[in-house]
């Protein structure tokens, strides 16, 4: 991979979840709404339990974003994790230690795994991908730029995935 990798300032925020709190949360609706399904996104932010709606419905969990000022959410369906003061992507990285955590005992995962059950995100080492300015194929995966409404409008398949979760 060519893309640029920095990790992600805002790591320190992240709560004691593990991969069944997301499980259950998964199933649940949005808080402010209750709408369910695949586009579910929870905060998370050390103490915070909220779980929001996605773009396809009122998008709860962007507009809690903002409100609280909590930057980091993850994808119920898909366990992707979405910086918003990074404005990036954020992925668990296997092979670089956490300048944070980087006493921890806990086993790393990769970006492909999904947290187990014994570990929690806080103890995990995360970077973040720069994608860049694509307009190829691989725009369908990235989550949309909350902040800059003109690459909004621009790209509506990084909308749609951002709150589908496909």
């Amino acid at each position: 991979m060519g893309e640029m990798v920095d990790f992600c300032a805002h790591l320190d925020s992240i709560g004691e979840v593990t991969k069944e709190d997301l499980i259950l949360k998964s199933k649940g609706t949005c808080e402010s709404c209750g709408a369910g399904g695949p586009n579910l996104w929870a905060c998370l932010q050390d103490g915070c339990q909220y779980v929001g709606c996605g773009e396809s419905y009122a998008d709860h969990s962007t507009l809690h974003a903002q409100a609280k000022k909590h930057n980091l959410i993850v994808n119920l369906t898909t366990f992707r994790v979405w910086c918003y003061s990074c404005e990036k992507e954020v992925f668990l990285d296997s092979g670089t230690p956490s300048p944070t955590h980087s006493h921890s005992t806990s086993p790393r995962l990769s970006h492909r795994d999904v947290p187990s059950a014994t570990h929690s995100l806080k103890s995990v080492p995360i970077a973040v991908a720069d994608y860049g300015e694509s307009e190829s194929d691989e725009d369908d995966l990235k989550p949309r730029d909350v902040n800059k409404k003109k690459k909004q409008k621009k790209s509506r398949k990084i909308i749609k995935w951002r709150k589908i979760g496909s």
